[in-house]
């Protein structure tokens, strides 16, 4: 059962997730910095925390992501992931 939710739960939730995995605070965190990308010089990520990140989101939102969107780049920065989220769940 796919959960009912609006995009600004959404980004909140997966606010939560990265403070949880990674001890990230973004709950003030401004647009264009949720824009960038997470192998950039702001979040400085490693391949493995995306995967971290793509098997949490999974999880906590009951979905599966696309292998298109990983493939075609979409799956690089938080509001990215947080509108393959939206996508997902409210099919």
């Amino acid at each position: 059962m796919k959960l009912e939710i609006n995009r600004q739960e959404i980004v909140d939730k997966l606010k939560a997730v990265f403070y949880k995995r990674f001890g990230i605070d973004l709950k003030n965190a401004e647009d264009h910095i949720l824009n960038e990308e997470f192998l950039g010089n702001i979040f400085m990520m490693s391949a493995r925390d995306l995967l971290y990140i793509y098997h949490d989101v999974e999880r906590e939102f009951d979905i599966a992501i696309p292998q298109e969107d990983v493939g075609t780049g979409k799956f690089k920065t938080f509001n990215n992931v947080a509108d393959i989220i939206y996508k997902e769940v409210s099919k």
